[in-house]
């Protein structure tokens, strides 16, 4: 009963999932604002997804024959398991190559972002002067 119910829970998650990462793999959707504005939110989708894919994969491993055979899934189960695993490895991916040179150019950005600042009160101060 209990490890069927999880089954289901992990197969609906899946699913559900699938159809994010579907959306964010849809061409012009991933930009650098959106990764930077919606990171948590790609961060959660893709563990969940990774959650349940890990967890659907492992479970008919089991040694435990009952449990073996609780766990059988069809054959197209197996290819939405395959499915999600290569759409969820390609999203990864693309969310890597745009935070990378983010997180890399940072300081940069910043030192930047400072001067304008500093030049922006520089220039008030004269204003009020």
């Amino acid at each position: 009963g209990s490890v069927r119910q999880l089954q289901d829970h992990h197969l609906e998650r899946l699913s559900k999932t699938r159809e994010q990462i579907k959306e964010y793999l849809t061409e012009g959707v991933l930009s650098e604002e959106m990764v930077v504005s919606k990171t948590s939110a790609l961060i959660s989708c893709l563990r969940q997804a990774n959650t349940s894919i890990r967890w659907l994969l492992l479970q008919p491993t089991t040694g435990d024959a009952k449990l073996k055979a609780a766990c059988q899934g069809s054959a197209q189960m197996k290819e939405q398991l395959l499915r999600s695993l290569v759409d969820t490895a390609l999203l990864e991916d693309k969310v890597k190559a745009i935070l990378v040179p983010l997180v890399q150019r940072r300081d940069v950005d910043w030192d930047e972002q400072k001067a304008a600042a500093a030049q922006a009160m520089d220039d008030l101060a004269v204003f009020f002067s």
